[in-house]
């Protein structure tokens, strides 16, 4: 194991918490002739911050799309989840749903992501 993915996981280990990924997804079903809707849900180690406003009583960071409540939320990858889709995939927080706006891999070997780093909004 890389020393440096090996201490990225011993902080996702200290400080980190256990979330749920929820993937969404939509098949096609024979019986109704329709598409339905399907839930898998995958327990992932994250370590969540608030984003904070600079300017105080605001509800948005000037000059950005950041609202109150956004947060951001540091994810490391397991077996199950090797990527993040912000199209199909929410993050649950405090038993809330929170949507992912933004998703960035953390790759600097080119091989396998040591976190993603999202923008996820309530």
């Amino acid at each position: 194991m890389d020393k440096d993915f090996a201490s990225v996981v011993s902080e996702f280990s200290s400080w980190g918490v256990t979330l749920q990924l929820v993937r969404t997804s939509t098949y096609y079903n024979p019986y109704t002739s329709g598409v339905s809707p399907s839930e898998v849900v995958y327990d992932v180690q994250a370590i969540v911050f608030d984003y904070t406003n600079k300017q105080e009583g605001s509800t948005t960071k000037p000059n950005t799309l950041i609202q109150t409540g956004d947060k951001q939320v540091y994810l490391i990858p397991n077996i199950d989840v090797t990527r993040v889709d912000p199209t199909t995939d929410f993050i649950v927080i405090n038993g809330r749903r929170h949507k992912i706006v933004a998703a960035k891999s953390v790759d600097p070997t080119q091989s396998s992501p040591y976190y993603f780093e999202l923008f996820v909004r309530v």
